[in-house]
């Protein structure tokens, strides 16, 4: 029962331990840990082997020494007297015996205090009450002492180990500051690395929070960091840019929406008013005709102009025919006449009787005429001069409107008809539109008489172009 409790706990500390998932470690903390564990472990193995080595090589020396003094003593250079052996263990702290046939020993150095057994001297290292010794064996030579077979030197191994204790501590807590030093270097790289990225990821978060007027820092980082931090401070000034599209975009839209509604409630009076005017036209005499004719077009172009308007934006429905554009330019002409006499303005007629029939929309192109001269008459509010031309060479025929008014420059001709001059020059972009749905383009061109010169081109290429 209290096993099956125990497991049932257990498991419900698991299950509430998957609902709170442990942080995941950042970058730095990433590139720090597995560094540190390198050098932590580097550092242990060098002092391991330090150390090892540094004690393998003392005790080696400390071996030839026991083995050379017992090599020299057993040699017969020398007599063994007691004194001699005192003087030898005092020179090199060693401790020197004799012993018989049977390994028993017939003196014993007073730095002896325990003797060890014959087969523990024969063994190389001895533990002589607890203090470990190196031990050498030799046979007597020539004129030993009364009833000596062999000579047994030892010193004592605990100074060397000592030293070696020693040794060892100095270099652990050197590998300790080297590991110290070299994490510090890593902290610093890895700096160098997260840093710039911690101020990048600031900057995509107020870049998510709407700001747009701001800069990529500064920070010192790599290659690939600067690299990533233009590339970001491009993407800002690119949705900056791309926002205030959409803006301009939104409001366009709403001023669209907006002169639809107006024209949809134009168009119905001015469809009873063109109604009107063709029954007046038909209870008039002949010779009156021509005035409520010219009422008529005015109203057809409005109309026109309303459609425009209401289908801004969409396909245009073209109905091509064989067109003369002549005959075009001087119908519209004499529609402005009247209004261009009332502002003082001389309108001029330059036509090209050798211009050929164009495969046009008559009353689209009449609109762009219409346009052209209103921009035109517009650019005169003190009387002027405007001249209606009309040209062909071997491959387009062109249809231009120059005016002695102020002038249009190019940079703003552009911008009117990309849109970025506000609701200035809607005639403008209307009849650049129309002009690209019949294959013509409009374009500015040196004036004659000192203000803008605008240029319908239409190609002849067309089969149609007789």
């Amino acid at each position: 029962m209290k096993l099956a409790t125990a497991i049932a706990r257990i498991q419900s500390l698991a299950a509430r331990w998957r609902h709170y998932p442990l942080p995941r470690p950042g970058l730095h903390l990433r590139f720090m840990l597995p560094l540190v564990g390198v050098f932590m472990i580097a550092a242990l193995l060098g002092w391991w082997a330090s150390s090892r080595l540094l004690a393998t090589t003392l005790e080696a020396r400390q071996q030839a020494l026991v083995e050379r003094t017992a090599e020299l003593l057993a040699g017969g250079l020398f007599p063994l007297t007691p004194e001699l052996l005192e003087r030898v263990a005092l020179l090199t702290d060693a401790r020197v015996f004799l012993l018989d046939a049977g390994g028993r020993p017939l003196s014993i150095s007073p730095h002896m205090a325990v003797l060890p057994s014959l087969k523990e001297l024969e063994s190389g290292i001895v533990d002589s009450g607890g203090e470990p010794q190196i031990v050498a064996v030799r046979p007597l030579g020539k004129a030993p002492p009364s009833g000596a077979a062999r000579i047994a030197v030892t010193i004592s191994l605990a100074h060397v180990r000592a030293a070696v204790n020693q040794a060892a501590l100095t270099l652990g807590l050197v590998a300790v500051l080297a590991v110290f030093l070299l994490s510090w270097l890593a902290h610093r790289l890895a700096a160098g690395v997260t840093k710039p990225l911690d101020a990048l990821i600031r900057m995509a978060a107020r870049i998510a929070a709407g700001e747009r007027e701001l800069a990529a820092p500064v920070e010192p980082g790599p290659q690939e960091i600067a690299a990533l931090a233009d590339a970001l401070e491009h993407m800002v000034t690119r949705l900056r840019e791309t926002e205030a599209e959409a803006a301009r975009q939104a409001r366009l839209a709403g001023l669209g929406a907006m002169a639809a509604r107006v024209a949809h409630e134009v168009r119905n009076p001015l469809t009873a008013m063109t109604m009107q005017l063709q029954l007046l036209r038909e209870d008039l005499p002949t010779e009156r005709r021509r005035d409520v004719d010219a009422l008529l077009n005015e109203a057809r172009r409005l109309a026109l102009l309303v459609d425009g308007i209401v289908d801004h934006g969409r396909p245009l429905r073209l109905q091509p025919r064989p067109t003369d554009l002549n005959r075009l330019a001087a119908d519209v002409s004499s529609l402005f006449a009247p209004q261009m006499r009332h502002r003082q303005i001389l309108l001029e007629r330059d036509l090209d009787e050798g211009l050929p029939l164009l495969d046009l929309d008559p009353d689209r192109t009449k609109q762009m005429l219409v346009n052209l001269l209103v921009n035109a008459r517009d650019a005169l509010p003190n009387g002027g001069h405007i001249c209606l031309a009309t040209t062909a060479d071997s491959d387009s025929a062109m249809l231009s409107v120059e005016d002695s008014g102020p002038g249009l420059p190019e940079e703003r001709f552009a911008a009117i008809l990309s849109g970025h001059a506000g609701h200035e020059g809607f005639g403008l972009r209307m009849t650049a539109q129309l002009a690209g749905a019949q294959g013509a383009t409009l374009a500015t061109m040196p004036s004659t008489l000192g203000g803008a010169a605008l240029v319908l081109r239409f190609s002849l290429s067309s089969p149609d172009a007789k």
